[in-house]
């Protein structure tokens, strides 16, 4: 018995120790256990706004120090000019860019102000490449790009009392810091009337360059229905399940003032009313967006047949405009889609004309000396009140140097009641990213005054960014009666687009009834007439243009105020 009582602590040590391991379990039965796990990817972002492609304007004095670029790198300018007499000026453009991945916005803005002696002879201004003012807040999403215009000029309204005594130095800062975009950010300023100008791909490969090379893409106006308020893109639907064979649809997008959406469907169908199909492999390379591509997007596909079915559906696309002050009226419209296929009601009048006719007491600063000098009228041109076109033709029509302000042929620019430069032409008026991948062509036209007769001449000695269309580029090789209309050798060509069969807008020869598909709608969605560059060589008081239903017609003066449809290649 003393053995067994040697320890008598010893089970009620275990019991205690049993005790609390069964309490141990019993607790742990009823717990309950509570874990947050959370993983947070952080995705690689990029901040690179810099300045890149300087362009000084043609006219001004040669900088002592050049602003100048490098990569992506460059957030300071430094310039430095002689400005001699009153007129000297130095204007460059510059691009800024957000190769970022991060949307940013002006935080603040600082500028060196003229002192009110220093206004009096000088003008100092940074704004953006429309002349709207920059201000703080403007955004600059990752990806976009806006262009600045820098200019300083002597001035030449000025008193003798207002002129420096002395060589005066003048030191300017700008400065705009951009920041992260917040709820404050909002779109930059715009100046100029806006007209959106919606185009279409007019050809492949079929027009070029000064150097004799075919450009890649052509545009023109978009034709054949009202696109005011609509634009188009295309899609495939497979014509039955595993079939690999699809159908072209054409997708037609209609946008109310409130920004919403419908759309409607066709197939695409060819000259036989057959549908249009694509292999698995034709679908492929051809289901591109254009509507919703930048045009440095357009112009980096190396193989352009990609667009196709772009060009055959009618697929559009817009092209932003802001009018300046010397080609717009102020005239605005409602546009909720891509906008118009030509220019009318947002153009001043001026600016619409073939040409406007000389000693004319309806437009009497048409005068014979307001057609410059190197400019050789016929006789019959310069009667008081002719009506008639220049001996010319459209190298030297006021039509071109609205398109493209001075014309490089016989270095002036004229339209209306000034003289025209590039800076205030319409092509000034185009987005700088279009501007960018524009290609110029050699501009064909044909001069002279009777064509039964033999007097006329084919000329090619122009290469413009920016053209009105010929006859034969619109209408094939099909001869209008009493024209030569740039039919006549190897001037041009009918576009695809109207020359296929499998295209939307197939014509089987110029004087086809189903010309409606060349009807152009102006900016308010009505058709109308639209000059082409062509002169009907019959009578030199006579132009070609495209009716508001779509046919051929040469029985306008040159001086009617009709609608501007314009052309441009991209490579």
């Amino acid at each position: 018995m003393r053995k067994i009582n040697k320890h008598p602590k010893q089970k009620l040590i275990t019991l205690a120790v049993l005790l609390i391991l069964a309490i141990s379990v019993g607790y742990a039965a009823l717990s309950t256990t509570l874990t947050i796990n959370g993983t947070a990817n952080i995705a690689s972002n990029s901040w690179l706004i810099y300045f890149t492609n300087v362009q000084v304007t043609t006219g001004s004095v040669t900088a002592t120090t050049v602003p100048t670029t490098n990569g992506t790198s460059t957030t300071t300018l430094t310039w430095a000019v002689n400005l001699q007499t009153p007129g000297d000026f130095y204007e460059y453009y510059v691009d800024v860019k957000n190769d970022g991945t991060i949307d940013a916005m002006i935080g603040s803005l600082s500028s060196t102000s003229l002192t009110t002696n220093q206004a009096k002879y000088l003008d100092y201004s940074v704004t953006y490449d429309d002349g709207a003012v920059i201000e703080q807040y403007d955004r600059l999403d990752s990806g976009d790009m806006v262009t600045l215009k820098v200019r300083v000029e002597y001035k030449t309204d000025l008193n003798p009392e207002d002129l420096p005594s002395e060589p005066t130095e003048i030191t300017f800062e700008y400065t705009s810091n951009y920041v992260q975009a917040d709820g404050n950010a909002k779109a930059r300023n715009r100046n100029g009337t806006p007209v959106g100008y919606a185009v279409q791909i007019y050809g492949i490969n079929e027009d070029i360059d000064a150097s004799g090379n075919s450009i890649g893409l052509t545009f023109g106006p978009a034709t054949g229905d009202d696109y005011n308020n609509k634009y188009v893109t295309h899609r495939y639907e497979e014509t039955s399940t595993g079939s690999g064979v699809y159908n072209v649809i054409i997708v037609t997008h209609t946008v109310d003032s409130n920004g919403n959406e419908t759309t409607t469907e066709a197939n695409l169908t060819n000259s036989a009313s057959e549908n249009v199909t694509r292999t698995e492999e034709q679908k492929n390379q051809y289901d591109i967006n254009m509507h919703e591509m930048t045009w440095a997007q357009i112009a980096a596909v190396s193989d352009k047949s990609n667009f196709l079915d772009c060009m055959l559906c009618g697929d559009t696309k817009k092209v932003e405009m802001y009018l300046n002050d010397t080609i717009g009226t102020g005239t605005t419209y409602n546009q909720y889609g891509d906008g118009a296929g030509i220019l009318y009601g947002a153009v001043n009048k001026y600016y619409r004309m073939w040409n406007p006719p000389y000693n004319n007491s309806t437009y009497p600063e048409r005068n014979n000396s307001a057609v410059g000098t190197g400019v050789t009228l016929d006789t019959d041109e310069l009667k008081s009140g002719s009506n008639a076109r220049n001996a010319g033709g459209y190298s030297v029509s006021h039509i071109r140097a609205t398109l493209i302000g001075q014309n490089a042929k016989t270095n002036i620019g004229y339209a209306g009641d000034i003289n025209l430069i590039e800076s205030n032409s319409l092509y000034s008026c185009l987005p700088r990213d279009l501007k960018n991948v524009i290609t110029a062509k050699k501009v064909r036209y044909v001069t002279g005054s009777n064509y039964t007769s033999g007097n006329y001449s084919l000329n090619e000695d122009i290469t413009d960014k920016i053209w009105a269309f010929s006859q034969r580029e619109m209408y094939g090789t099909g001869e209008y009666t009493g024209t030569t209309t740039e039919g006549l050798g190897n001037d041009g060509h009918g576009y695809t687009k109207f020359s296929s069969t499998d295209s939307k807008y197939y014509i089987s020869s110029y004087n086809d009834n189903n010309a409606t598909q060349r009807v152009c709608y102006n900016e308010s969605g009505n058709p109308y007439y639209w000059w082409l560059r062509s002169p009907y060589l019959d009578y030199t008081y006579y132009c070609l243009l495209v009716y508001n239903f779509g046919v051929l017609t040469s029985i306008s003066s040159p001086y009617n105020n009709f609608g501007l449809a314009f052309g441009f290649c991209i490579n």
